[in-house]
């Protein structure tokens, strides 16, 4: 809601076109909104595909080097999925600009 107010993405990654020419926007889990500048969040519980969860890290890279959110945070399942979360990072050069931390079940 707060994006079509402000008519521009506040904390989304814009991950390619629409039939209609229109940016399509991935929005994060959770948008933190502090002083330092908006702060994404993504939980990943199960693994993406190697393609798309590529696509979505180099989509937040750019996302944070136009300065629309300041920071990304993947909380991630252990084991496989934080794997795959790790390995996309690492392959699309992200590693200075997505945190990856392990996501807690309670």
């Amino acid at each position: 809601m707060a994006q079509q107010i402000e008519e521009r993405p506040i904390a989304s990654a814009e991950v390619g076109e629409s039939h209609y020419g229109a940016p399509r926007l991935h929005r994060p889990d959770i948008a933190v909104l502090a002083e330092s500048g908006t702060i994404a969040i993504e939980v990943e519980l199960t693994p993406k595909s190697p393609r798309r969860l590529e696509g979505l890290i180099r989509a937040w890279r750019r996302t944070i080097a136009s300065r629309v959110v300041a920071e990304v945070h993947y909380h991630c399942a252990p084991g496989q999925t934080r794997r795959a979360v790790e390995r996309a990072v690492a392959k699309v050069k992200a590693e200075q600009c997505i945190a990856i931390a392990e996501a807690v079940a309670r």
